[in-house]
């Protein structure tokens, strides 16, 4: 999934810079998806009004109560435990980019707002910063208003990383792939996964050796 983490401390802007990037990324064709974390107990009367049968259906003992129109669809459900990012991102197959608001436990790569020392480090898969300050570290760093260029580096990065996401090592070397091949390696691995029993779900990563000491050439 092409995601995105914008984190900060509170009232460090994110909204903010998260309109702006949406605007840029809106205007060059790209659907967008934004996951926002919310750390006080959410509830169902934060998005609906008593009155509404959502809410009544909600609060009448319903784990799940979906609301559909032509315009609009929206799901409520009761949870035992909070959803994991990889959970989340299961709604939003259907968009070209994720962005999401908080999360800076989660390991998916940061574009951090600081207006002061930041708090994610470069280890915690920090790839950006959007300050005022110049803070010298080995990433690029933005203007908190400069939303053409952030939008040009997560356009870049998305590409760079969907680019490499299949690879092929023989003896060590890395094999160029395009697009169209990286596709279809992906695809047949994935299709002959599928028939497997005792795959675990989700996975993140998928590892092939084969060895052809004893085979000659190709």
């Amino acid at each position: 999934m092409n995601a995105i983490s914008i984190v900060g401390k509170k009232n460090s802007g994110k909204t903010t810079l998260l309109l702006g990037i949406i605007k840029e990324l809106k205007e060059r064709g790209y659907s967008v998806g934004i996951i926002k974390h919310i750390h006080h107990n959410l509830e169902i009367s934060d998005f609906d009004k008593e009155e509404k049968d959502t809410f009544k259906h909600f609060k009448g003992g319903a784990d799940i109560v979906a609301a559909s129109s032509n315009k609009l669809f929206a799901l409520f459900q009761n949870l035992s435990e909070e959803k994991t990012i990889e959970d989340l991102m299961s709604f939003f197959s259907d968009v070209d980019i994720v962005l999401t608001e908080g999360f800076k436990g989660e390991k998916m790569p940061k574009i951090e707002i600081a207006r002061d020392e930041p708090i994610c480090k470069k280890e915690d898969n920090l790839i950006a910063i959007v300050s005022n300050k110049d803070f010298r570290l080995d990433i690029p760093c933005f203007k908190p208003n400069d939303y053409p260029k952030i939008a040009n580096f997560i356009e870049g990065f998305i590409k760079k990383r969907h680019c490499d996401e299949t690879g092929l090592f023989i003896d060590g070397k890395k094999i160029p792939l395009n697009r169209f091949v990286q596709r279809v390696f992906k695809e047949a691995i994935f299709g002959m996964i599928r028939a497997l029993d005792d795959i675990p779900s989700p996975f993140k990563k998928i590892k092939i050796t084969i060895d052809n000491r004893n085979n000659g050439d190709l």
